[in-house]
């Protein structure tokens, strides 16, 4: 990970996307990419076991 963002940080600003930008600010950073609304299938599946 840590080469891949060298090598977006080198990139031309004005070319980066919204995600080589958001990965950049995150990096190092403990982040929480989870969406607890995801998981409400699964957990309707399993109660109608």
């Amino acid at each position: 990970m840590a080469l891949v963002c060298k090598m977006t940080a080198k990139k031309d600003q004005d070319s980066l996307t919204d995600e080589d930008k958001e990965m950049l600010a995150s990096y190092g950073k403990s982040v929480d990419f989870i969406n607890k609304e995801t998981i409400l299938p699964l957990i309707n599946y399993i109660r109608n076991l």
